[in-house]
C-alpha cells in the first residue's frame, strides 16, 4: 500500500560564508512517509528533487563552508520537516537541521513576543529580514482581532508582505512621527551596539530606527556577542565610482566584496545603490569610531553600524525562552 502523498509549500535560502547565495522560487513541495520518499522543487528554476539539493549542500559543507538553511511561508516547518526525513536518513545531518527548526521556532516567539508590545492607534516600523517577517506575520494576526495601527516599512519586500497580510501601510511621508520600530539584527553587543544590513536594507532601517521614539530588536542567542566584528559588515555606497570608494576602504584596512544578486550582477537596494560586505580586521573596540571613519568617505551612504539606537533587545535561546534587555 503507497503512502499518502502531502503537499507543502516553502522558499528556501541556501548561504555559505565565501557568499553563495540562492533564494529557490517558491514552489511545490511533495513528500510521503517512505524512506524513498522524493521530494520536488525548484533550485534556479530548475526542478530538482531533495536529494539534489541536499547533495548541493554537502558539497558545500565539504569544502568547509558553513551553510544556513532558513524557510519562509505558513507551511515551510512542514516543508523542512520532510526534508528532515531524507536528511537523516540519507545525509546523517539530523541534529544541524534539528537546530534550524528550533530557530525557526525561536523566531516565530520573538515576532509574537514583539508583536504584543504594540499598542492601538501606532504607527509601527517594520523592519526587514526572517525574523521581522515572523514579526510582521504576528502584527497581522492581532490586527486581524482588535489592534488598530497604521505602519511604515524599511524595504519594499516588508511592505509587500504587510500589505498582502492586510496591515495598512502608509507612505513614510504621511507621517509625522514613530512610535515604535521593531527589526532583527546581525550582532548586537553588551552595550546595544549593533551591526545590521543583511536583508540590504540599512538606509531605510537605520532612519526608521532613528526617528522612531521606541527600538525593539529581536536577536537569537547566537548573535549576542562581547565585541561585534564577526560577521560582514555591509556599506551602501553609489554606485557611480564606487570602486574608487572600495578602494579607499581598503586604504583604511577594510576590504570588501560587492554583494551580488541571484545573477551574478551588482546587487542593487531598493534605493538603487550598492552593498559592499566589509570583512573587519579584528572585533571593534569602538564601533562609533568606525562608523564614524567609513562614513566620512564620499560615496558612502551608510554603514551597518547601528550606533546608540536600540531601546529594547529580546533575545531567544533555542528552546525559544525569551530575555528583555532595555
Amino acid at each position: 500500500m503507497k503512502h499518502q502523498k502531502k503537499a507543502y509549500k516553502a522558499t528556501f535560502v541556501v548561504k555559505n560564508e565565501k557568499g553563495l547565495h540562492t533564494r529557490p522560487s517558491t514552489e511545490l513541495v511533495k513528500c510521503s512517509s517512505s524512506f524513498n520518499s522524493r521530494i520536488k522543487l525548484f533550485y534556479r528554476n530548475y526542478s530538482v528533487n531533495a536529494k539534489s539539493l541536499l547533495g548541493i549542500l554537502m558539497l558545500a559543507a565539504s569544502r568547509g563552508s558553513k551553510i544556513k538553511i532558513e524557510a519562509e511561508g505558513d507551511d515551510a516547518q512542514n516543508a523542512i520537516n520532510a526534508i528532515l526525513t531524507l536528511a537523516s536518513n540519507k545525509f546523517n545531518i539530523k541534529y544541524w537541521w534539528k537546530k534550524v527548526l528550533l530557530m525557526s521556532e525561536a523566531k516565530k516567539h520573538l515576532g509574537a513576543a514583539a508583536a504584543n508590545l504594540v499598542e492601538s492607534g501606532s504607527i509601527v516600523g517594520l523592519g526587514t529580514g526572517t525574523t521581522a517577517a515572523f514579526f510582521i506575520e504576528a502584527l497581522a494576526k492581532r490586527c486581524e482581532k482588535s489592534l488598530s495601527i497604521k505602519a511604515v516599512a524599511s524595504s519594499n519586500a516588508s511592505t509587500e508582505l504587510a500589505k498582502k497580510l492586510g496591515i495598512d501601510v502608509v507612505d513614510i511621508d504621511k507621517v509625522d512621527n514613530i512610535d515604535i520600530y521593531i527589526d532583527g539584527a546581525d550582532e548586537v553587543d553588551q552595550k546595544k551596539q549593533m551591526i545590521k544590513g543583511r536583508g540590504a536594507a540599512l538606509l531605510k532601517e537605520k532612519i526608521l530606527a532613528a526617528f522612531s521614539k521606541k527600538t525593539i530588536i529581536m536577536i537569537d542567542e547566537k548573535k549576542r556577542v562581547n565585541k561585534l566584528g564577526k560577521v560582514l559588515l555591509p556599506v551602501e555606497v553609489v554606485p557611480f565610482a564606487s570602486n574608487l570608494t572600495k578602494l579607499e576602504l581598503e586604504k583604511l584596512g577594510y576590504f570588501s566584496d560587492y554583494r551580488k544578486d541571484e545573477k551574478g550582477s551588482f546587487l542593487l537596494t531598493d534605493n538603487q545603490n550598492y552593498i559592499l560586505d566589509l570583512k573587519l580586521p579584528h572585533l571593534l573596540d569602538d564601533p562609533t569610531l568606525v562608523h564614524k571613519n567609513i562614513i566620512s568617505i564620499p560615496g558612502v551612504i551608510e554603514t551597518g553600524l547601528f550606533i546608540d539606537l536600540a531601546d529594547t533587545i529580546i533575545i531567544a535561546n533555542e528552546k525559544a525562552e525569551l530575555e528583555f534587555i532595555s
